[in-house]
């Protein structure tokens, strides 16, 4: 018997972009989030070794995978669906291109920060632990990644799940964030509405 899959009915789309080093349980928290909100899930890092035979995260490389990722994203945004993506995030100016991407769309922007302990990641990322893993690093490769992690700062205001967690919860910290913000916006627009009709 089919579930009917349940959908984030959200008055401003979000656009999540999923952070963290290889392994720490981005992809997990990202294909599950898409199964159970029926969220379009855009897998970066599976596009990449999908286009190149051999990935060796060259300027012309990752040139090619921006636009084709910037373009593809665009495309899902006419849905007004919430979006989660992940890949090609690991600088601070990657992800504020889609920062700005979202903005231009009308959508709002939410970082979620994958953390678990390094060696556990390590492990993950480099051995095929998993059945539906889509690809498995080099060690050389972990390195390359790991070495051009920039750590979502304040200004970004990631919320950060384990990845050791349970699904169910991750999603729980996530799902309140967004209610979290939607509060605080409609404070925000109640207060401003408020000074418009004192003037």
């Amino acid at each position: 018997m089919n579930q009917e899959k349940k959908t984030l009915f959200l008055s401003q789309p979000y656009l999540i972009l999923m952070v963290g080093t290889p392994g720490a349980g981005k992809t997990f928290f990202a294909k599950q989030f898409s199964a159970t909100f029926n969220a379009p899930f855009v897998n970066i890092n599976k596009i990449r070794h999908d286009m190149f035979d051999h990935p060796d995260f060259s300027r012309d490389q990752e040139e090619k995978l921006e636009q084709f990722s910037h373009y593809l994203v665009e495309e899902i945004m006419r849905t007004k669906k919430t979006i989660i993506v992940e890949g090609k995030l690991d600088a601070r100016i990657d992800r504020q291109e889609f920062v700005k991407l979202a903005e231009k769309n009308g959508y709002k922007t939410l970082i979620v920060w994958a953390q678990t302990v390094e060696a556990v990641a390590k492990n993950r990322a480099i051995k095929n632990l998993t059945k539906d893993k889509d690809f498995v690093l080099s060690e050389d490769d972990y390195q390359k990644i790991v070495g051009k992690f920039t750590s979502p700062n304040a200004k970004e205001n990631p919320v950060v799940i384990s990845g050791k967690h349970t699904f169910a919860t991750q999603a729980k910290t996530v799902l309140k964030r967004i209610a979290d913000l939607r509060y605080a916006n409609s404070k925000i627009t109640r207060s401003s509405s408020r000074t418009h009709l004192i003037r």
